[in-house]
């Protein structure tokens, strides 16, 4: 507000004021992220069924609506971890994703969990003539 100084006197020359910001938040789905299995040192001994090449999830992420507007697939991690699995059965393991953003959160996954069985592998029998 422009007056002129002879018009009107303010009193006083300064004030506060308090002004709230609120972050737009947002979700947004990613279809299609591959998962990324971990193994451990004693998985080399077991064989995996229903961990086929090609496992896919979506991924539901919640955050700042400017930040999931950016973010891309290649800072998602889909990932279901065996490592603690050390003998042979069938267990159900979930599925996690890491996501390389600040304030973003994984809200859901679709499957959210993997049946997977393991059995102990043989060795292949050689034949002798």
């Amino acid at each position: 507000l422009l007056v002129p100084d002879d018009q009107v006197m303010v009193s006083p020359a300064t004030s506060q004021a308090n002004v709230e910001i609120y972050k737009v938040i947002d979700t947004r789905v990613f279809e299609n992220v591959p998962i990324t299995v971990l193994f451990g040192k004693h998985n080399n001994t077991l064989n995996t069924k229903g961990l086929s090449e090609g496992l896919n999830v979506s991924v539901t992420l919640s955050g700042p609506k400017n930040v999931l507007e950016r973010l891309t697939r290649s800072k998602l991690r889909a990932f279901v971890d065996i490592s603690k699995f050390d003998q042979p059965g069938v267990y159900t393991a979930p599925v996690e994703c890491w996501v390389n953003a600040v304030g973003v959160d994984v809200k859901f996954i679709v499957p959210s969990s993997l049946q997977i069985e393991l059995s102990t592998k043989t060795a292949p029998k050689a034949t002798v003539e």
